[in-house]
């Protein structure tokens, strides 16, 4: 019966690929807008990686020019795709922009990924929205990514909260920090209880302010690791 209804809905409202617009079948339909070719076509960042927070490296040091000049919290971030790129940066928008909220299937299989290759144990921390966007009525799409990864059977410590500020995209770096530093704090509830070892879960990687605090946050209330994973560096 379970089939049946599945497959009717499928008839009713056939999927369609977010990026090339063609309609998905059977074997590719993974529950998220995704064709089988799009997705084999994104560009995965190769192995010459800044190796704090993940960025494409165009010098034999290790570490990248942002990387060198500001001494982030956090001790390792690794983006997922770059926004830079046609198809990818076209997937967060769709995404972030676009409310196709069944992409966080996707995301999360990407997070999950990387979370068993690169940070075993660690627990996630997703990284809170700003109130009035939930007021409005928009999805925590961090927060979507995370719940998903929970039933999957890793270990989510909403920690983390964040008060009124302005959007960071409207800010520029100095700004950012600073309204971020505003922005995030620790539940009360958690104060000096945090996990030892910690990966942030958020969507962009731009300035790096907002990964920046809460690793700060997190490791002024007893976390002693916090790396990060995030959709795309732009």
């Amino acid at each position: 019966m379970m089939r049946f209804a599945q497959q009717l809905q499928k008839l009713l409202f056939p999927h369609y690929c977010v990026l090339c617009g063609s309609l998905l079948n059977d074997k590719e339909d993974k529950g998220y807008p995704l064709c089988a070719v799009c997705e084999s076509s994104l560009p995965v960042p190769g192995n010459n990686r800044c190796c704090r927070c993940g960025r494409p490296l165009i010098s034999e040091i290790d570490t990248c020019m942002l990387c060198r000049q500001h001494a982030f919290a956090f001790d390792r971030l690794i983006p997922l795709y770059a926004y830079q790129d046609e198809k990818a940066g076209a997937l967060v928008r769709a995404y972030k922009k676009g409310k196709r909220y069944s992409l966080a299937r996707f995301w999360a299989a990407e997070i999950e990924r990387v979370l068993k290759i690169e940070f075993g144990a660690a627990i996630i921390v997703p990284v809170p929205p700003r109130p009035e966007k939930l007021r409005s009525g928009e999805q925590d799409q961090v927060e979507t990514m995370a719940s998903m990864l929970e039933q999957r059977g890793f270990a989510v410590a909403r920690i983390l909260a964040r008060g009124e500020s302005i959007q960071q995209k409207k800010l520029n770096r100095s700004m950012r920090q600073e309204s971020a530093r505003k922005a995030y704090h620790i539940l009360e509830t958690c104060k000096n209880a945090v996990p030892q070892k910690l990966v942030l879960i958020d969507d962009v990687f731009t300035t790096g302010a907002t990964l920046d605090t809460c690793a700060k946050i997190l490791k002024a209330n007893g976390a002693e690791w916090v790396g990060a994973i995030v959709l795309a560096y732009d």
